[in-house]
Parts: structure tokens; C-alpha cells; sequence
């Protein structure tokens, strides 16, 4: 694990900074020394899978780092990665589809995590996401919008979308009311509706649970965010295609 933090000087100098660096794609030091860490896990043969988790500012310089391994790293490397942000401050995400297959794009797995109240979403993801066609829009990956608010990664995302259980040692299971239990409605022509598993756009893949007590959904069933959301998969140790232990076994 490599953490890489960036240290604010309060939020006018900290927005004006998010708004010099989107728009001119200017490129921090914090942003050239996670790009080398990326780059140089991609190539590793015994790394299976390289993680990339942003927050806040995070996602425009994530952004670019995603722009610049495209630009400079063999194809299939990158689908060793994967990438999850929350309260995405970022104007693009780019994510080529592989040759002619619309179904196979590079970095195989994007999701973003939102909080509709959270104004660095709306200046961010949301406003880049929302009003713009799939053939416009240059903002790839899922976006997971939960209604509460707040910007704070811990307090306002974590706890609320990955809580944990009483020991404060491991996630619990998703229970009535969570984020994680709640029906998916999907987005379609300007409308948002309940959404069966056969509804489910391109790109769209339901994942079983190892905790799920219900077996194989069923495509007239109605699928909840954990289902659809892959990093709810990685929790306690757990991977989303093969439950092995992280612990032991490693990514």
C-alpha cells in the first residue's frame, strides 16, 4: 500500500487550485511521484492486480495519471488495474474501448462513489455525468449515487456506504436502509426507474456475494448496489472473482 496525500492550505486556495489544475491538466509533484508508483506496479508479474483509490482532488489528478499511463503503457498491462474514487472532483475520466469491442475496454473496472449532497460531486462527477449522452460523455465508469451528503472520506463515505460491525474491526453485512441494500434505479433518457437485472445497461454486471443467501438472481429480479458495486466485494478480506483472503494470498 502506498498512500500519497496531498496537503491543503484551506478551501479558497485548495478550489482555486482544483480549478487551475483541471483546466490546464497542471501536473503537481504528488502527481508525477504516484504516477511513477503506478506505472512501475503495472509491469510487476507478481502483482495480479494493482488498486487505485481516490478521494476529493484525488480524482482530477488521477485522472491524469490514467491519461498518461493510456498514453505510455502497453494495453494489457492496464487491465491488471482498477480504479475507485469517491467525491470525484475530476471534469473527465478516460477509458478506451479495446479495438472494436465495445464491451471490452481497457481499464476493465471504474466505479465512483457520490454523495449527491456533496458539492465538490455536483462541481465534479455529477455535473460531468449527468446531462450528456454515453457517445459525449468522456466520463467513464460506473457512478454509485447515494442521497446523503458530505465530503469527508471517512466520516461521510466509509462510515456510511462501508460500515462496520460493533467490534470496528470488519464490515458488516448490508441491512435494511443501507446504501448497499438499496434497490439500483438507473438513469435512462432523463428518467430515473427501478431497474431489473435484464434492464441493466452495457457494463452493467451483477457479481454474487459469497454472504448472499439468495442464490442466482434471476433477470426480472431487482438487483441492490452491493451486487453491482465491486469494491463492496473486496471487504474483510475477500476478492470479487475468487473469494480468496487478500490476507494470504495477496493481490
Amino acid at each position: 500500500m502506498h498512500p500519497t496525500h496531498f496537503r491543503g492550505a484551506g478551501v479558497v486556495f485548495d478550489l482555486t487550485q482544483c480549478l487551475i489544475q483541471r483546466a490546464l491538466l497542471y501536473a503537481t509533484q504528488d502527481v508525477r511521484e504516484c504516477y511513477i508508483l503506478v506505472k512501475n506496479a503495472l509491469p510487476d508479474d507478481h502483482k495480479k492486480k494493482v488498486i487505485f483509490i481516490l478521494h476529493s482532488q484525488g480524482g482530477i489528478e488521477g485522472g491524469m495519471i490514467i491519461d498518461w499511463l493510456l498514453d505510455g503503457m502497453p494495453l494489457d498491462k492496464l487491465q491488471k488495474l482498477e480504479v475507485y474514487t469517491f467525491g470525484n472532483l475530476a471534469n473527465h475520466f478516460s477509458n478506451p474501448y479495446r479495438g472494436d469491442d465495445t464491451k471490452s475496454p481497457v481499464i476493465p473496472h471504474i466505479e465512483h462513489y457520490v454523495n449527491e449532497k456533496d458539492f465538490a460531486c455536483r462541481f465534479g462527477v455529477l455535473n460531468f455525468t449527468r446531462h450528456y449522452t454515453q457517445n459525449e460523455n468522456r466520463f467513464a465508469g460506473k457512478v454509485f449515487i447515494n442521497r446523503g451528503g458530505g465530503h469527508q472520506l471517512n466520516q461521510h463515505y466509509l462510515d456510511d456506504m462501508f460500515p462496520l460491525d460493533k467490534t470496528l474491526q470488519r464490515a458488516r453485512d448490508a441491512t435494511e436502509g443501507d446504501f448497499m441494500h438499496r434497490r439500483v434505479r438507473v438513469r435512462k433518457d432523463g428518467t430515473v426507474k427501478v431497474t431489473t437485472k435484464a434492464e441493466l445497461p452495457p457494463g452493467f454486471v451483477v457479481t454474487e456475494d459469497e454472504g448472499s443467501k439468495n442464490g442466482i438472481m434471476k433477470p426480472d429480479e431487482v438487483p441492490r448496489m452491493g451486487d453491482l458495486s465491486r469494491l463492496w466485494k473486496y471487504r474483510n478480506g475477500q476478492l470479487p472473482d475468487s473469494f480468496k483472503s487478500v490476507l494470504t494470498d495477496g493481490l
